[in-house]
């Protein structure tokens, strides 16, 4: 029988509420339906919406072992100037309080993640079919959540046309392993 996984999103403070999400907005509240939408930018420079964190969850252990956890994007953005950005090696929580600063260029800059160090590990978001690298190896058993917290911010950029809520992105896909 196979493990039963869903993804989990880690909102509040201080170790998060971690809540089954299927569809997230990508906004200024730490939440995944919030309405407050990232600005689009009126002159060069791109806008980033809180940073979500998600974790994939085994809720029914099925006897089998998860290796190779990927995330990745099912298809390029279609709305114009935006862009997904990730960091996947993040193994404490912490609450999202702000987005990240604006960058002064349109989506080329990876935003400097607010409640970390620095911003060497984010990265725009590749493709599943890529496909990305491995950002958990595992091996992972039982019930609960497993691998890295990945960390993702949406950026919105000055040659955006689609204003407000109404910004589509592309489908999240997490794959793994069950052997």
């Amino acid at each position: 029988m196979a493990n039963t996984v869903v993804i989990r999103q880690g909102t509040g403070a201080p170790t998060g509420t971690w809540a089954t999400v299927t569809a997230v907005k990508w906004n200024r509240v730490d939440d995944a339906s919030g309405t407050t939408p990232v600005p689009t930018p009126t002159a060069t420079g791109t806008n980033f919406s809180f940073v979500k964190s998600f974790q994939p969850d085994i809720t029914v252990d099925g006897g089998l072992t998860m290796t190779d956890i990927r995330v990745g994007k099912v298809a390029a953005e279609a709305t114009g100037g935006t862009k997904l950005w990730h960091r996947t090696d993040q193994t404490t929580y912490v609450q999202a309080s702000a987005a990240p600063t604006a960058t002064g260029d349109n989506n080329t800059t990876a935003p400097i993640v607010p409640h970390t160090l620095n911003n060497t590990n984010v990265t725009a978001l590749g493709l599943i079919g890529g496909p990305p690298s491995v950002y958990a190896a595992g091996p992972f058993t039982g019930t609960g959540r497993k691998g890295n917290i990945v960390m993702i911010c949406l950026g919105v950029d000055a040659t955006n046309t689609t204003a407000g809520t109404t910004v589509a992105t592309p489908t999240l896909r997490w794959t793994w392993t069950e052997a």
